[in-house]
């Protein structure tokens, strides 16, 4: 079993690699920026987890009719979006 101690986590990966970035760049740039950037990035792939169920309910109720299946993946997510943005 690997000693976990040596296996640096993701988010410490991802600090550093920002703290190059702004190194290189010159730039003093927030965390909270890059906080920021990684909670767009979260919230992308909770909302695409909720996509994927919705088409594998989408497909147990319609059947294999692709074209079905696709109208309605894609027509709902616009109807919402119209009667939010409005």
């Amino acid at each position: 079993m690997p000693n976990r101690r040596l296996q640096p986590s993701s988010w410490s990966i991802a600090m550093e690699y920002h703290a190059h970035l702004c190194k290189q760049s010159g730039s003093e740039s927030s965390g909270a920026q890059f906080i920021a950037g990684l909670s767009v990035l979260f919230i992308a792939q909770v909302l695409s987890a909720f996509m994927g169920l919705y088409v594998e309910s989408t497909y147990s109720k319609y059947g294999s009719n692709w074209r079905e299946g696709l109208f309605y993946t894609v027509r709902t997510p616009g109807l919402v979006t119209n009667i939010l943005g409005t």
